[in-house]
């Protein structure tokens, strides 16, 4: 492990199937393990203190010192459902997790590389975005024509455009896009580069790309959001690339962990399994 810890950082070693007593009898361990038993007398290892036990799913979530201290019911289906739940709750790897709106922002920057564009968020950018729209979606449709004539398996995807589920019909949309733009409308906010997404899927339409009216997915929202934020710093050198990757990993993480946390106290405390039980009306969001 020499060199893969920075000068000053906290290491955090995770071990999956490795309970506290396994460490306190080294010798039942794998032999690749045994060299860790040493650091649980220089750090500490994270375990219910006032049973001195492992933890399970359902004993954190109702632990009000070193859990969320939820109101989860103590009876063996509830602690089934708890950890039966924890694969949904866990993130995918960092790569998996926030390719997809980052490659959406990655799409945002090749397309206004060259636009003098100062603030995202005003309407008067003056930027013929229709025309931007426009000259991608005929490019588009020749590379198709260019992909079908050599043979090739597939067509480069298109970021933020298109879902498996809210397609087929003339106009398509994702009813969570749909659910910002309206949010936004009603605060009298404008994000440039959501209404460019909005343009294109009716330009490659137009250009006869599709066979109908894609949607603007929740990838090409967030990814639109999060580059207006950043925007100035980007272009002024202040963030790199990198950074605005580390940016969308921070916030599909954050989203997804406060998403999480609401289903698992709505089914177990309103509910059973998978049923949800809150009335529509009674549930918020975060902003």
């Amino acid at each position: 492990m020499k060199g893969a810890i920075l000068d000053g950082a906290q290491p955090v070693i995770l071990l999956p199937n490795v309970s506290w007593r396994g460490l306190r009898e080294p010798l039942t361990l794998a032999k690749g393990l045994q060299t860790l038993v040493e650091m649980q007398y220089r750090g500490d290892v994270f375990r219910q203190r006032r049973q001195a036990r492992d933890w399970t799913v359902a004993t954190f979530l109702r632990d009000p010192d070193q859990g969320l201290g939820l109101a989860v019911e103590t009876d063996s289906r509830t602690d089934e459902a708890a950890r039966r739940a924890l694969p949904a709750a866990r993130p995918p790897p960092r790569r998996m997790a926030c390719s997809k709106s980052f490659a959406c922002m990655a799409f945002l920057l090749e397309q206004f590389k060259d636009a003098s564009l100062k603030d995202p968020t005003d309407r008067n950018h003056c930027l013929d975005l229709k025309a931007m729209a426009t000259r991608f979606a005929e490019t588009y449709k020749e590379e198709k024509s260019q992909s079908k004539e050599l043979g090739l398996n597939g067509l480069r995807a298109l970021p933020g455009v298109h879902h498996p589920i809210f397609k087929g019909k003339p106009i398509n949309y994702d009813p969570r896009e749909r659910f910002i733009a309206e949010f936004m409308e009603k605060r009298g906010d404008y994000n440039v580069f959501h209404a460019f997404y909005l343009e294109l899927v009716q330009a490659l339409y137009d250009a006869g790309a599709t066979r109908y009216v894609f949607c603007v997915n929740v990838d090409a929202v967030i990814a639109a959001l999060l580059l207006a934020v950043l925007w100035k710093d980007y272009r002024s050198g202040v963030l790199t690339e990198k950074d605005l990757e580390t940016a969308a990993f921070n916030v599909f993480l954050y989203g997804r962990m406060i998403g999480a946390a609401a289903e698992i106290d709505d089914h177990l405390n309103r509910g059973r399994n998978m049923d949800t039980r809150t009335p529509q009306e009674q549930c918020a969001f975060v902003v």
